[in-house]
């Protein structure tokens, strides 16, 4: 579970031995705070890869990274800065 504080978004990751596991699915972004790079080494350190570089949003949104997790999902992440 992921926990949050109103009036944030909560969410859960659940295994179902039923679905497959996929990179050309859906993309559900992951908050990545503090920073996009602090998520990427994390991620790179537990097995996952990095999917490209980050990326700079126009209008102040944020960056965005992508990277393949170890069962093969393609997710995204996202925060405010990156620096």
């Amino acid at each position: 579970m992921f926990s949050y504080e109103e009036p944030a978004t909560g969410g859960a990751i659940v295994h179902s031995p039923s679905m497959t596991p996929a990179a050309d699915g859906v993309t559900v972004y992951l908050n990545a705070q503090p920073t996009v790079d602090a998520a990427l080494e994390r991620i790179e350190r537990a097995g996952g890869k990095t999917d490209g570089p980050v990326i700079k949003l126009p209008q102040d949104i944020g960056y965005i990274a992508f990277f393949t997790d170890t069962e093969g999902n393609r997710l995204g992440l996202h925060s405010r800065t990156n620096g």
